[in-house]
């Protein structure tokens, strides 16, 4: 129950020990992908073509840096050639605030003549090397 007056709440030690807080929680991949974190993942950017040229994936890396940096400082950025996870984007950013900023900005734009679509991913997955494949 909410009080407006202070002393009639509860402590949040006491809260805590409530049996609602003792159910074990594990949130599920896909639900993390939705919450803000430092790492975007652009999907339908890239096709095959630029991934085998080597000239034209050094400029399309390039052309990402660049149109990411706009949102925030780029502390790596990976577009992977094989599978899993070939011809996507991942950016890391310094923090959550400018992938956020980035994600809002680049969803919908075109990038040679496709739209893209900017996602989360979780940053301990991305440290980790886990890049997961999208399901065509």
């Amino acid at each position: 129950m909410l009080h407006n007056d202070p002393r009639q709440r509860t402590t949040a030690e006491k809260a805590l020990c409530s049996p609602f807080f003792s159910i074990p929680f594990a949130p599920h991949i896909e639900d993390l992908g939705l919450l803000p974190t430092p790492v975007l993942r652009l999907i339908n950017v890239i096709d095959d073509s630029h991934l085998h040229n080597e000239v034209e994936y050094e400029d399309v890396v390039e052309d990402m840096r660049e149109e990411c940096q706009k949102y925030g400082e780029v502390v790596s950025l990976l577009i992977p050639k094989e599978n899993p996870g070939k011809g996507q984007v991942f950016v890391e950013y310094a923090n959550a605030a400018d992938s956020k900023a980035a994600q809002r900005m680049l969803t919908g734009r075109t990038f040679d003549g496709k739209f893209v679509v900017a996602t989360f991913y979780p940053l301990s997955a991305y440290k980790r090397g886990y890049l997961y494949q999208t399901v065509q």
